[in-house]
């Protein structure tokens, strides 16, 4: 069925104002009934909302015959509006069924359904209700508040009044007549599906719960959630007031005053009459802290997580329990902080940077096969670009990465254009060949097409900034390389072109950049052409994690790096520890990833993190949030480059193993998934020596690289040896 036919005879609705002349309601209560008169093969229900903008999340929770559906819709990349779709098929039936809405937004107030039925007799429909939509509005059972949010963002806190919710109103033969008949509005003109998956929620039990005051309960979820709360009803009055937060303060309280900004607290009066509780919208958190909870409730108390389905994970295999800690975290934190968008974070911003969703990408992409997160993200960011110079040349890299991983060359052909128009030609100075800006290499925040290298500035190692920066040269090299390789895909003529700009900005930094002395790259240069006196690590960890430097300067960057510990931020890290795998420091970078203190993975767990924090710890970044999904990275490193896991044609059709895993892991494996089938890796350490073995999915090969030599291997299990 085509999407105007399914909206044709679907109004847009919101409640109408409680007085006459006043203003709309933010919060809304919509529920309609439709009668089936025969056997229901297959039920959708088709969900558009506007504006999801003001909070960067749904506006929307869709439920039938009371069970919810789900959320939505997602964000919009320009001015269509996209719907959700929900399999209904399990809840219809044959007579009265009811669909009821449960929305916030304070801007541009439109809920649009249609509900689609495929009956067993073949025939087909878009059901009309069989009477108009009613509609409540909201600011009684959730009285005006405050905000949530930051100030990139608003949305509610839930003030919650049990005795003014319509509880059951998402059920047949509720009793609606002290409703309103829902207002009607322009309907949506332009209206596209949403592609990525639907959120789904999911309840976490707590893993401990102490008493830290009076008539105070803590309760900590062990991990991070975007969500809520879960609550039976309690069958008796109470005023609960909840506070969620990522970390403790130092008196084991919850910070609810984060330092993101966000301020998570909650009230409800509650008379106990409510059959069910659950909070309506996002909150990141580990821990809970409820006042009022009578004690015999507390064992009912569950985490509510809002969860975007990878599908089949990546199940990881070590003996190293450090590494397995690290690789926990990092797989939670993927789980448990997806959106159906790529996010910075669901705490601060809820907004997708292009670096931020590259490094969540190649994440995502260790632990599943999933492509459409990443698909819309990129398409997203294709519109909406964000202020760093070198951010918009990820795009490229993601690009690449995800048709190769993926197989979609239509999607591909389609970004194509606008890929090659990030690539900064403009900026290739004719008398060195290097990218040199005359405008913005200061690294200033929030201005655009200013450099950034790193973030916070304090992370930056002491990086020097000149019209010529070597970081920014890096990721462009990058670009340039990954835009060849796509019109190659493509058999596109630009292709050469593009290889061309790759090689000679790789000459020209190896030529002018490069620091003899020091082994490693210099930041840049200044204004008149010299060298800059300095070399951060940031220069040659971009430079080879990148491709700039050959196998020797890459070895000879491994050992410059190797001494200086973890000197970048959570951001750069994969591009350091990247550095010292492919100059052959493999000991190095495992080391680096087990570290313990306060600048590593582990350090963020010591400090009470439930998933990845975007800054080592508060001291490097007083307004730390501790769900950032790009602070993953060691998931990618480990399936990339301590395995050595890459495809060379799309699809996985070919792809190499290629293991680089230190001694100090007697053991490591992985069973990855990808869209050609389940890629198993591993490699053990053995009294006679090192071994491994690779499981091809069938209709592919793989080229493994090992103990020196190449091995083409078709289909099926293969072993090798090593011997010491």
């Amino acid at each position: 069925m085509s999407t105007p036919d399914l909206w044709r005879h679907s109004p847009a609705i919101w409640t109408a104002p409680v007085a006459e002349g006043g203003s709309e309601p933010d919060w809304a209560f919509l529920r309609c009934e439709v009668h089936v008169d025969r056997p229901v093969a297959e039920g959708t229900l088709h969900l558009a909302a506007s504006s999801p903008e003001p909070g960067r999340q749904f506006v929307a929770r869709a439920s039938m015959n009371g069970a919810e559906l789900g959320q939505g819709p997602v964000r919009a990349i320009a001015d269509e509006r996209r719907y959700s779709s929900w399999d209904a098929s399990p809840l219809l039936i044959e007579g009265a069924n009811a669909i009821g809405v449960v929305a916030w937004t304070p801007e541009d107030r439109r809920i649009q359904v249609a509900l689609r039925i495929r009956y067993r007799d073949g025939s087909e429909e878009v059901a009309a209700p069989s009477a108009p939509w009613t509609g409540l509005a909201g600011d009684r059972a959730y009285r005006p508040s405050g905000s949530i949010g930051t100030h990139y963002f608003v949305a509610p806190q839930e003030h919650l009044v049990g005795r003014d919710y319509p509880w059951g109103f998402d059920q047949p033969g509720f009793d609606d007549s002290a409703w309103a008949p829902a207002a009607t509005k322009e309907p949506f003109t332009t209206l596209a599906p949403d592609p990525t998956a639907t959120v789904t929620t999911f309840e976490a039990a707590p893993v401990d719960v102490a008493a830290v005051g009076p008539g105070t309960l803590r309760f900590d979820f062990g991990g991070t959630y975007v969500g809520g709360l879960s609550l039976p009803g309690l069958g008796r009055p109470a005023q609960l007031t909840l506070r969620f937060g990522e970390l403790l303060d130092e008196h084991g309280r919850v910070r609810a005053h984060m330092a993101t900004g966000n301020y998570y607290e909650d009230r409800w009066e509650l008379d106990g009459h409510e059959p069910h509780l659950r909070t309506w919208g996002l909150r990141v958190f580990r821990y809970l802290e409820i006042d009022g909870l009578p004690p015999e409730a507390a064992e009912s108390v569950r985490a509510l997580g809002h969860v975007y389905p990878l599908g089949e994970r990546t199940r990881f295999r070590t003996d190293d329990p450090r590494l397995q800690q690290v690789l926990d975290l990092c797989e939670h934190t993927m789980v448990q902080t997806n959106g159906p968008l790529l996010v910075d974070s669901w705490s601060r911003e809820r907004e997708p940077y292009e670096a931020d969703a590259y490094l969540q990408a190649k994440a995502n992409a260790a632990l599943s096969a999933e492509q459409e997160l990443a698909g819309y993200s990129l398409d997203y960011l294709l519109q909406r670009r964000t202020w760093p110079t070198e951010w918009p040349f990820y795009l490229v890299l993601l690009a690449a990465e995800h048709a190769e991983r993926g197989g979609d060359l239509d999607a591909l052909a389609a970004r194509r254009d606008q890929l090659a128009a990030l690539l900064p030609t403009d900026w290739i100075d004719p008398a060195t060949g290097l990218i040199r800006k005359l405008h913005g290499s200061d690294g200033s925040a929030s201005v655009a097409d200013h450099d950034i290298v790193d973030w916070p500035p304090s992370e930056r190692d002491g990086y020097l900034f000149g019209p010529v920066n070597t970081a920014v040269n890096a990721v462009a090299h990058g670009a340039f390389s990954a835009m060849a390789r796509i019109d190659e895909l493509l058999g596109h003529p630009d292709a050469p072109v593009h290889a061309e700009h790759a090689r000679r900005l790789r000459e020209a930094m190896n030529a002018l950049l490069w620091d003899e002395e020091a082994s490693t790259f210099i930041d840049g240069l200044d204004a008149g052409g010299a060298p800059l006196p300095h070399a951060a690590a940031h220069a040659g960890a971009f430079a080879s994690a990148l491709g700039v430097a050959d196998a020797d300067r890459a070895a000879r960057i491994a050992e410059h790096l190797a001494p200086l510990g973890m000197p970048v931020s959570v951001y750069a890290a994969p591009f350091l520890l990247r550095a010292l795998l492919r100059g052959g420091r493999a000991d190095a970078a495992f080391d680096l990833l087990v570290a313990t203190g306060d600048r590593s993975w582990l350090g963020m767990i010591e400090a009470g993190a439930g998933a990845t924090m975007e800054a080592w710890n508060e001291q490097v970044k007083p307004n730390v949030s501790c769900a950032h999904p790009w602070g993953a990275s060691p998931l990618f490193l480990v399936v990339e480059d301590l395995l050595g896991l890459r495809p060379l044609a799309p699809s996985y059709t070919e792809f190499a193993v290629a293991p680089q895993v230190p001694e100090q892991i007697g053991h490591l494996g992985a069973s990855v998934p990808t869209v050609a089938g389940l890629i198993e890796i591993d490699v053990s350490g053995e009294a006679a020596g090192r071994a491994v073995r690779v499981s091809v999915p069938e209709g592919t090969r793989c080229r493994l690289r090992w103990d020196g030599e190449e091995h083409l291997l078709g289909p099926g299990p293969h072993a090798f040896d090593r011997n010491r």
